[in-house]
């Protein structure tokens, strides 16, 4: 509690008092690339440190304006570790976003708003429990995401039209079942025909849950692809799905019989933007591991924040 960066959070009594915003000065936003070692490619997220919740229609106004797949919020809890987080696309609030959720720890470490010795962030959402987010070697950020289950799914017939009947070899989806938070998969049997996959947002849109998932396996060792389309929530392709992995991660892992310290090499291969993560599987956490690139700090000149 000691521990009061310049022009930053304090967290003195009230424990969470914001220092850095004034009515006049308008409020940071950060633009960063997710999930890439390379400026202009993984996912787009922006970031933003607020004093307290604003009305819930000024959050989705400003994640419309910034029309990224998604804007990620965060106010302060009880200790500098301890923070708040909701994620916005331009359409709706999700219930769970990977790189939206790297790009926020990312802004915590890097802008001044936790001890430089901080080994982790707690970040609480309101769907999805408790996200832990720590340091790792090289400048990686390891996430702790809930593993998902995936159950045998017949493949919609609106969605037969898109797939090529002799490239899937599965179909798949979160055990949770149908709602906006699960993903259906497809399992194709190369990664050139992830990569070929042509999708129709109207088609995917019907599917009683959050989006359509592609992926393939590498012939290289514990490698696979994926690519994610979520239309219903309005984001017709996304570049960099982290919580797709979440179901994705354990269903490779499970076919290649990796025990939860062996990691695989995740690649998102959206044709505008890739990126890439490493993914080991526990009973019931999936942990992703991934960098972050800075774009852009601006400021927003919103005066209800």
């Amino acid at each position: 509690r000691d521990f009061i960066p310049d022009n930053r959070v304090s967290f003195q009594d009230p424990p969470c008092s914001f220092t850095q915003v004034t009515d006049d000065m308008g409020t940071k936003q950060w633009i960063v690339d997710a999930f890439t070692d390379k400026l202009f490619n993984g996912n787009q997220a922006a970031v933003m440190v607020l004093k307290r919740w604003p009305e819930d229609s000024l959050l989705q106004s400003i994640a419309k304006e910034n029309n990224y797949s998604e804007t990620a919020y965060l106010v302060p809890g009880a200790t500098p570790a301890d923070w708040e987080l909701r994620w916005f696309t331009p359409g709706v609030e999700i219930e769970l976003c990977g790189h939206a959720t790297l790009a926020a720890a990312w802004v915590l470490y890097n802008k001044g708003f936790v001890p430089p010795e901080t080994p982790e962030v707690r970040l609480k959402t309101r769907l999805r429990g408790t996200l832990v987010v720590s340091k790792a070697e090289g400048g990686f950020l390891s996430m702790s995401f809930p593993r998902l289950q995936t159950v045998k799914a017949p493949l919609p017939d609106y969605l037969r039209p898109l797939f090529n009947p002799d490239d899937i070899i599965d179909t798949v989806q979160d055990s949770t079942g149908p709602g906006k938070g699960g993903d259906f998969m497809v399992v194709l049997r190369s990664p050139e025909a992830v990569q070929k996959f042509v999708t129709d947002d109207k088609l995917v849109a019907k599917l009683p849950m959050r989006g359509l998932t592609i992926t393939a396996a590498y012939p290289t060792p514990k490698e696979y692809c994926l690519r994610g389309f979520f239309p219903a929530v309005g984001i017709s392709e996304d570049p960099v799905t982290g919580s797709a992995h979440c179901l994705a991660a354990p269903y490779w892992h499970e076919k290649w019989g990796l025990g939860p310290y062996v990691a695989s090499s995740a690649n998102q291969i959206c044709p505008s933007r890739s990126g890439n993560m490493k993914c080991r599987v526990t009973s019931d956490r999936v942990i992703l591991k991934g960098e972050v690139r800075e774009f852009s700090e601006s400021t927003v000149r919103v005066s209800k924040l």
